[in-house]
């Protein structure tokens, strides 16, 4: 007699037991709730604003700086040409206002001086910057409190030069050929009051800038 195995029970159970899972599991992704990213942005405006007043003073510094080193290359320029050339040159800027000027020292007729062959130069401060008197310095308010308009031809050649002969330029601070100029004190104030002083020494006809003073608005 042949005898038929049963398959097991235990056997046919176990396999009902674990069916195949053919859905992928879902997981949730990590990420951040509106409430998290509410508060993340609040301490990063926090954090900003209290940066911002020295972002704003080292914004302030520069900018006067570097309208300042543009005036003492013009300066500067003027002390070598007045040397090299063997003519007097000057520098006059805008009470004020935004302009500055190196130009001969004089021009007695356009036809009659070798001043009209001569360089001139122009600087402009920065929007928001302007010249101003120091007040309490005798050489800076006396540079300011007579202004003059020039001639034309002694503006000849630079841009705007129709615009820049309606100007009501300071007294000109003069360069020698002997390397010498007059004692004098310039100063570039920003919209806050920050400003920044530049002395030139007349012996030497030598300039030098100052650290900038902060204004009632910084």
């Amino acid at each position: 007699m042949i005898s038929v195995r049963q398959p097991s029970r235990d056997a046919t159970d176990c396999r009902s037991a674990h069916p195949a899972d053919t859905t992928a599991s879902v997981r949730r992704q990590p990420g951040f709730t509106l409430i998290e990213l509410l508060l993340a942005l609040t301490v990063i405006v926090i954090a900003a604003g209290g940066l911002w007043p020295g972002i704003s003073r080292a914004l302030t510094h520069s900018r006067l700086k570097e309208a300042a080193d543009g005036v003492q290359v013009l300066l500067e320029r003027g002390r070598i040409l007045a040397i090299e050339r063997t003519e007097p040159f000057q520098f006059r800027f805008e009470p004020d206002g935004q302009a500055a000027v190196l130009l001969p020292a004089e021009i007695t007729s356009p036809s009659a001086s070798t001043a009209n062959n001569l360089p001139r130069m122009l600087y402009l401060l920065p929007e928001g910057l302007h010249f101003a008197v120091i007040e309490g310095d005798s050489g800076s308010e006396s540079l300011m409190q007579m202004t003059e308009q020039l001639p034309p031809e002694l503006l000849s050649g630079l841009p705007e030069s129709d615009r820049l002969a309606g100007i009501d330029w300071s007294l000109p601070i003069v360069f020698t050929p002997g390397g010498t100029a007059v004692d004098c004190r310039l100063q570039i104030v920003d919209e806050t009051g920050s400003a920044i002083g530049i002395t030139l020494r007349g012996l030497t006809a030598v300039s030098r800038v100052s650290h900038v003073t902060e204004g009632a608005d910084q």
